[in-house]
């Protein structure tokens, strides 16, 4: 596999699959006719969450670029309180749907599985 083949995957295919499946699960949030806030809350919930897959994809397969420090510094001080905040006001719900209960763990996960991606990227040097 060549570097255009790695590129092609990581920057095109990887985010075609994530914005697929994000307009996917708005459709089904529309359809139920939930709070709109929680598109935007899915949304901060799938950049994310991409954001650390691609930044192991590229950390692994491209060569690492100046753009990707600013990448890592906004997951590792910005993305944690949009998370948190997410957790936070999805946590007490009367009568949570699926989706309040999905965007309360992928909120909460994100503190499990940020420090795990670090961890690779640090001890990988």
């Amino acid at each position: 596999m060549n570097i255009k083949d790695k590129e092609i995957i990581i920057y095109l295919i990887i985010p075609l699959i994530g914005i697929l499946f994000y307009i996917f699960l708005a459709r089904k949030i529309v359809k139920e006719k939930l709070d709109n806030f929680l598109l935007l809350e899915f949304f901060l919930i799938f950049t994310n969450y991409g954001a650390l897959i691609q930044i192991l994809f590229i950390f692994f397969l491209l060569q690492w670029s100046a753009f990707l420090y600013l990448v890592y510094f906004y997951l590792a001080l910005v993305a944690p309180i949009m998370m948190g905040l997410i957790a936070y006001r999805r946590r007490n719900y009367k009568s949570p749907s699926k989706f309040d209960t999905w965007a309360y763990m992928g909120g909460g996960l994100y503190f499990v599985f940020a420090p795990i991606v670090f961890m690779i990227l640090y001890f990988a040097n």
